[in-house]
């Protein structure tokens, strides 16, 4: 099931854990080289309390995916996709976005409502 924060997120979720190690795949760094902003400096650890969980992707194991989005300078917000492994985070990819967007194109049908 995939739930967005602005829909609803299942009651029992709690998506401030702590701070977490981050390791990088291959692509989350090709990503990171690659960006439409330019190269992306990526963080050594993330801090979960101070970043926004924006979208979870839950199966029978329970949380399966996680998307952070947190402050990366004046402008732009870093937006990181990972997947919990016991005291880290394994990140898949990354992107920037613009503080300002506010994705009004949200497609909400993709989305579970909360339970």
């Amino acid at each position: 099931m995939l739930y967005h924060y602005q829909i609803g997120f299942p009651k029992n979720f709690n998506s401030n854990v702590g701070t977490r190690l981050l390791k990088y795949t291959r692509h989350a760094l090709g990503a990171a080289n690659s960006d439409k902003y330019g190269t992306v400096e990526l963080p050594v650890r993330i801090d979960t309390a101070a970043a926004l969980c924006v979208e979870i992707e839950t199966g029978l194991t329970g949380v399966e995916k996680l998307v952070y989005r947190m402050p990366y300078d004046a402008r732009l917000d870093l937006c990181i996709v990972v997947i919990p492994v016991e005291n880290y985070f394994l990140v898949k990819t990354v992107w920037l976005n613009e503080k300002t967007d506010g994705h009004s194109t949200l497609e909400k049908t993709k989305y579970a409502k909360e339970v």
